[in-house]
């Protein structure tokens, strides 16, 4: 196995499955940025809920950065976006990932699930409303909230 710090292809070798998602962020404040990184951290990042999609077997990384992914809500067209909106790449989150756990003694261990960062800009979303994620030839993810 290779050792820390992990190269992109070590780190690519190593994904099992490529599935898009739709993250459901929460916070218990009105606008999480106000309190600053500790309020952030100690409210999870934001994160939630993560719908996942089907697993997708055939996926390039490097043409990542410039795939689109289109957020409805409701069926209206909430938000565009690409993966370079996740460090230029989502694999280079991943890599960033991998890393930043090896040097906190941490890692990731075979089926850990690992959401890479959003293409697309968070949508205000409420009860009741019908969430899709299109993310083209890598598949679709949709959700409906409860009421």
């Amino acid at each position: 196995a290779a050792q820390a710090p992990f190269s992109r292809g070590d780190v690519l070798a190593a994904v099992g499955e490529l599935m898009p998602a739709i993250e459901l962020p929460d916070s218990r404040f009105a606008d999480p940025r106000a309190g600053g990184a500790p309020q952030l951290i100690a409210d999870g990042a934001c994160a939630r809920f993560v719908v996942l999609g089907a697993p997708c077997s055939a996926w390039d990384a490097d043409a990542l950065a410039d795939h689109p992914v289109t957020v409805l809500v409701n069926g209206v067209v909430a938000a565009q976006g690409n993966g370079g909106n996740v460090l230029g790449n989502p694999c280079n989150a991943l890599v960033w990932l991998a890393n930043a756990l090896a040097g906190a003694g941490l890692g990731l261990r075979a089926g850990d699930i690992v959401i890479s960062g959003s293409s697309a800009l968070p949508n205000p979303i409420a009860a009741g409303d019908v969430v899709h994620a299109d993310f083209g030839a890598l598949g679709r993810v949709r959700v409906t909230l409860p009421g």
